[in-house]
């Protein structure tokens, strides 16, 4: 009789143990993924859907047969044992069932098993559902796609390798990086801007040396780049006008500066207002830190280099002589 009772003790157990190792969970897809591949025809997500409807009632269903596996070995060995040591030996074999969950060893046969299972069993689920609803539990059968902190969201966009295309990644990661830069990460340095002295003779050592540095426009200065008297144009330079003899006098005298510590989306907000594309950066003193260009800024928004050519007009405004 005692071994009767300890073969049907560990059948309960094992079978508490099946019972828990089920998982009736939604697949990856978020609700509103599986709304739009449902509206798209897909039979996949038709089915995956009306799985999901009945999945409150499966896991009302598992808690039940738990409760009821439960109740059963513990009345089974407290009836032959005694309170206390049947008490013991419930704890004994509870524990064990969890175990044998948890660790997963008959996972994969209970899962084999519940995916042959529930085709079959669905019809009679829909007929309990209005039985065990109230047992089921709050948004079961749902699946939100959510995140935690911006570096998780950021994390899954940098990480993939099937949804996104590199360029799309890209842009993505800029887009998301672009409100915590400042305008000192995109400048060029102070001491790397190539300048002209407004006192300069245009002729063709100026403008070799101009061609070589191969930029289009330059910062115009007066002994030192704290003094920024405008910038020259090369589109203004070619063809060579005679009347042009001293840098002086094709200087665009219409400088813009914004704070070196400012965020660098209001570079953007700058050009919009302004028209104009470059900036020199300045810091609290208004001493020169570096320059920047719209050009530089949409870098970094769109992830990827911008031709700065491209953004540069060839005719922003007439030259002034100063």
């Amino acid at each position: 009789m005692v071994w009767l009772v300890q073969f049907v003790a560990v059948c309960l157990s094992l079978l508490l143990a099946a019972v828990k190792s089920m998982r009736y969970l939604p697949n990856a897809l978020s609700d509103f993924e599986l709304e739009r591949q449902v509206k798209a025809g897909d039979a996949a997500a038709i089915a995956e859907q009306e799985r999901r409807a009945l999945l409150p009632t499966y896991l009302a269903l598992q808690y039940a047969k738990e409760v009821a596996l439960s109740v059963i070995l513990a009345v089974l060995l407290v009836s032959v044992y005694g309170a206390a040591f049947g008490a013991f030996l419930t704890a004994l074999y509870f524990a064990a069932a969890y175990a044998i969950s948890a660790r997963g060893w008959i996972s994969g046969a209970v899962g084999n098993f519940q995916q042959s299972l529930e085709p079959r069993v669905n019809k009679y689920v829909v007929k309990l559902s209005p039985l065990f609803k109230w047992l089921a539990p709050k948004h079961a059968g749902s699946h939100r796609s959510g995140f935690q902190s911006r570096d998780e969201l950021r994390q899954l966009i940098a990480t993939d390798d099937q949804l996104l295309a590199p360029t799309d990644k890209a842009r993505m990661l800029g887009a998301f990086d672009f409100g915590s830069l400042i305008v000192a990460d995109a400048m060029v340095p102070a001491d790397h801007i190539k300048t002209v002295d407004v006192k300069e003779t245009i002729g063709p050592v100026l403008l070799d040396r101009l061609h070589k540095d191969g930029h289009n426009v330059f910062p115009v200065i007066k002994k030192d780049i704290d003094h920024i008297k405008g910038w020259l144009y090369m589109s203004d330079l070619s063809p060579l006008d005679p009347d042009l003899k001293l840098v002086k006098d094709a200087v665009r005298p219409t400088v813009h500066y914004v704070p070196v510590h400012a965020p660098l989306i209001d570079v953007l907000s700058a050009s919009l207002q302004t028209g104009r594309q470059l900036f020199i950066a300045v810091d609290d003193d208004g001493k020169t830190k570096g320059m920047v260009s719209l050009a530089d800024a949409l870098a970094y928004l769109n992830g990827e280099p911008v031709s700065k050519e491209a953004l540069v007009s060839t005719k922003p405004e007439a030259p002034k002589p100063t």
